[in-house]
């Protein structure tokens, strides 16, 4: 069996289970003290949620070289998205608002396992790896996750109003039987491969993670918001991981004068700095989107306009620039 590490096994291990046990207890915590929640969720926004949102844009804006690259992504782009948002929060509801950051932020976590999966196999390309089963995996189990919330016909998430989509009592059951039989499809792969000494150790760790916090919180969870607090914590920390990798391996060569601040905070050794820096930032449009003067737009709270639309630009911009297929990606995120 080899391991194929992204880094070395103390930062592959946090990446996976670290993060995944961060999320289980946050889980943990509501679900014996629900009382918790309100304050388990500012520390989720605050300290990981705005905290990776301002990670993705060290990719954007913090030097000259990427502004350059993706000036539409912060000039076009936000007013757009701005605009969208605030036509379907006031044109149909919040609840088709609250609707779609659910389901899109459930596309945009998988599709991270899927591209996460992707990186793990370029770093061990001798090891027998089966593409069709671990996309299999990695997307049957979400799906079935979603498919069985939106069956339970849940009104209220995150103390808002949502209205899901109409799926039958029937489907959940059959998603579910599907993600299962592709789970053990996989496993059987799994131990096949350690048999033949071709078993991509990391790979496979990553793969088993996030199949098991998608199952723990979309499938095990009884409540709504209980089980999606377990998936956020988890994303919301391995983004983190994922970004300062990229980072550390851009300026592998040290500092450099075309990005002064990123390539300073982005060394071996600057692990503290960079986490200030990016969690003062945090802190900033934190307590400015808190300190959103109580205004409604048509009886919208400013605020949830503000926090989604910030959401949505994330999610389409996480989409543009972490394509591995792009050499300069690649190069950074695997080595080449």
């Amino acid at each position: 069996m080899t391991f194929g590490w992204l880094r070395n096994p103390g930062f592959d291990l946090s990446l996976t289970l670290g993060t995944t046990a961060l999320g289980g207890l946050a889980g943990l915590c509501v679900f014996l003290h629900p009382n918790w929640l309100p304050w388990v969720l500012v520390l989720d926004f605050w300290l990981l949620g705005y905290h990776h949102v301002v990670a993705t844009f060290t990719r954007l804006v913090f030097d000259k070289a990427s502004l350059a690259e993706h000036r539409w992504l912060v000039t076009w782009l936000p007013p757009l998205v701005a605009i969208a948002t605030c036509a379907l929060a006031l044109g149909i509801g919040t609840w088709a608002l609250i609707a779609t950051y659910f389901y899109w932020q459930a596309w945009h976590y998988t599709r991270q396992g899927w591209g996460m999966s992707r990186i793990y196999r370029r770093k061990e390309p001798a090891t027998a790896l089966d593409d069709r089963i671990d996309a299999a995996v990695l997307f049957a189990v979400p799906l079935a996750g979603v498919v069985a919330r939106s069956a339970q016909g849940w009104t209220r998430f995150l103390g808002l109003d949502i209205a899901l989509l109409p799926v039958p009592a029937w489907a959940s059951p059959v998603a579910l039987g599907l993600a299962g039989v592709t789970v053990l499809a996989w496993l059987v792969r799994q131990v096949t491969l350690a048999t033949r000494g071709q078993l991509g150790g990391a790979h496979a760790l990553y793969v088993l993670t996030h199949t098991l916090v998608f199952a723990v919180g979309y499938l095990l969870v009884p409540d709504f918001t209980q089980g999606w607090l377990v998936v956020n914590v988890w994303h919301n920390a391995q983004y983190l991981f994922i970004v300062w990798m990229f980072n550390v391996n851009r300026f592998r060569g040290g500092e450099t004068p075309d990005a002064p601040l990123l390539s300073a905070i982005s060394q071996p050794g600057a692990l503290g700095r960079y986490l200030f820096v990016n969690l003062a930032i945090a802190t900033i449009v934190f307590t400015a989107i808190l300190g959103l003067p109580g205004v409604k737009v048509m009886a919208v709270p400013a605020v949830l306009l503000f926090s989604q639309a910030l959401n949505f630009h994330h999610y389409i911009v996480d989409s543009l620039v972490w394509k591995v297929r792009r050499p300069q990606v690649r190069a950074h995120l695997v080595g080449g």
